[in-house]
């Protein structure tokens, strides 16, 4: 495990059977959209962009409330899910112009900081600030970016398919996340977490369900790729 850019080689030695006996676990990226991924026997692909995709799932958030706050009635996990269903609806149709704006070699999400210089609000008016994703946009013509080509239909719903933060900047959807987890408890109990601590519970909490806090199809498909294990 690694950065994507460490772990290649040794998805492309494992290919070319130069490399033996060792397990290569990457990111996808967009690998899945552009292209489809290639099936190597010991090489582990994320579900989503990242690991942080498949971390932080709508039952995870859930689950690190239930243990964050005594007494958590359904009406707080319910708002945890609203708050989230409207961030991963903001965050995929900014990552279709981002996906477009790489057809064109250009990049519409920089990836500056954590937050890809977005602005998380996750207030009343929705979860990412309008002003900063105007400011994105101008900042794309600003760069002088022409717009020649665009995503199939396909592509589009497949970007746009649920769960709908599957493909955004793993960082960003992890800064999206830990935000609306650690506002719902501050208001709900007065309790504050940073966002390194929320991460660090989210992993123990895959071990400690078994897995239990991803999604149907992240098990499925991890059950797959686990069979090419040798």
């Amino acid at each position: 495990m690694g950065p994507r850019s460490a772990v290649l080689p040794y998805v492309e030695g494992i290919a070319s059977s130069s490399i033996s006996n060792v397990i290569a676990i990457v990111d996808s990226d967009y690998e899945g959209l552009r292209f489809s991924k290639l099936s190597i026997p010991n090489v582990i692909y994320s579900f989503g962009y990242s690991f942080e995709n498949d971390l932080f799932t709508f039952k995870q958030a859930v689950k690190l409330l239930s243990q964050l706050s005594s007494g958590a009635g359904l009406s707080k996990y319910r708002n945890i899910v609203n708050r989230l269903n409207l961030a991963s609806d903001e965050l995929s149709k900014l990552t279709v112009l981002d996906f477009v704006a790489q057809f064109n070699d250009q990049y519409f999400l920089l990836k500056n900081g954590n937050t890809c210089k977005l602005d998380i609000k996750n207030s009343a008016l929705g979860v990412i600030c309008k002003k900063s994703i105007a400011a994105a946009k101008a900042d794309l013509i600003a760069r002088g970016v022409v717009i020649r080509s665009r995503p199939g239909k396909y592509l589009r719903d497949r970007i746009l398919d649920s769960p709908k933060y599957r493909w955004v900047y793993g960082h960003l959807w992890r800064a999206t996340f830990t935000k609306c987890v650690a506002d719902e408890l501050r208001k709900k109990s007065s309790s504050s977490i940073n966002p390194d601590a929320i991460t660090h519970l989210a992993i123990d909490n895959v071990r400690a369900t078994k897995g239990q806090v991803f999604t149907r199809r992240q098990i499925v498909e991890y059950q797959a790729l686990m069979s090419s294990v040798c």
